[in-house]
């Protein structure tokens, strides 16, 4: 255990160093980045330093190379390049509010970063038998007889810049994107230690991310005293979703880990195109702003999503294939009768 348990304390130790260093110079230099008339999303008022993620990433990297119990690949220097990446893109566009063109262009890059590191989804389990296959069309290089599934490939792309999406979005109050990815950094580090899947570079991976948001959520819990900013939240979206393919695919656990998320982000979606507003067009129409708008607290808010993650999550650990479609379904029966609910009180409102 203590090979987990090494990464683990050494990123919760570096993640309040690099927190306190990021707050001493966002207040020394005034770099609190664009306030809430430039950021329609924004519900917080004062300078709060939006570079938290700056600190969860370089306290998670460090982790990795200093706990010297994995061996670093080709796919973990993808990883790493890709993160790197990310926290430059974040940066910027903390500072500058950056269109929602640069991110994806970012995003799809980070993406192309880790297929090209050799990281490879040939199947994904059907629940009711056998397996859909993604290895059947192949682009193989004369050079070094590197080949590479093109619909596997299109596959991580799309599931990676959905999941750092979802994440971004959810960063709408104190907590709640940490918090929903701390749960989800647990159940893979669980996952990794079931004979079954056994896979000990995993679990050093999670517990060093699990180290590093429980360090964070000291200082992001409301009244927040640092955010994540754009770097942090979908480094934590990039990092869950390769996690979850590393090694064979957890998609399905994470799904559930999820699902609140990815079920809210269809329906702003939705509503967005039946609108006519942009896609990536910044508004309230979040679960979390809703619940807001509604009078529940922030901390009402953060528990209520961290505890159905919980607990879809944990059941995602002893279900089967075809148990976590059914959950995944009642989850989105509940999704639908909420958001309903909701609708229909903010009329009354």
């Amino acid at each position: 255990m203590f090979l987990y348990l090494k990464p683990f304390l050494i990123a919760l130790a570096l993640v309040f160093l690099f927190i306190f260093l990021i707050r001493h110079l966002s207040v020394k230099y005034n770099l609190f980045g664009p306030g809430a008339r430039e950021d329609r999303r924004r519900i917080h008022f004062g300078n709060v330093s939006r570079f938290g993620g700056v600190a969860l990433i370089f306290a998670f990297l460090s982790a990795i190379f200093l706990s010297g119990d994995i061996v670093i690949e080709k796919t973990h220097l993808g990883l790493i390049f890709a993160s790197l990446l990310l926290l430059f893109y974040g940066v910027w566009d903390d500072l500058k509010n950056l269109k929602a063109k640069y991110q994806f262009a970012f995003q799809a890059l980070a993406a192309m970063i880790l297929i090209g590191a050799g990281v490879r989804v040939d199947y994904i389990t059907n629940p009711f038998g056998g397996a859909v296959r993604f290895d059947q069309w192949q682009v193989c290089s004369d050079a070094g007889g590197i080949c590479f599934s093109v619909l596997g490939s299109l596959f991580i792309f799309i599931w990676l810049i959905g999941m750092m999406n979802v994440m971004n979005w959810l960063d709408g109050i104190d907590g709640l994107a940490a918090g929903i990815g701390l749960i989800g950094s647990v159940i893979l580090f669980l996952l990794s230690l079931n004979p079954d899947v056994n896979q000990p570079p995993l679990g050093i991976l999670a517990a060093a991310l699990a180290g590093v948001l429980i360090g964070f959520l000291v200082f992001n819990f409301h009244p927040a005293k640092v955010f994540l900013g754009t770097s942090g939240s979908i480094f934590l979206g990039f990092m869950l979703g390769s996690l979850a393919i590393f090694s064979g695919g957890k998609i399905a656990t994470a799904l559930l880990i999820m699902g609140l998320p990815i079920l809210d982000a269809g329906w702003v979606i939705w509503q967005r195109l039946k609108s006519g507003s942009s896609f990536f067009a910044p508004d309230k129409r979040h679960l979390h702003h809703k619940l807001l708008e509604l009078g529940f607290l922030q901390n009402q808010i953060f528990v209520f999503f961290v505890a159905v993650s919980a607990a879809f999550g944990m059941a995602a650990l002893f279900l089967q294939s075809q148990g976590k479609v059914a959950a995944l379904a009642v989850l989105s029966c509940l999704m639908i009768l909420f958001g309903g609910l909701i609708v229909r009180t903010s009329k009354k409102v």
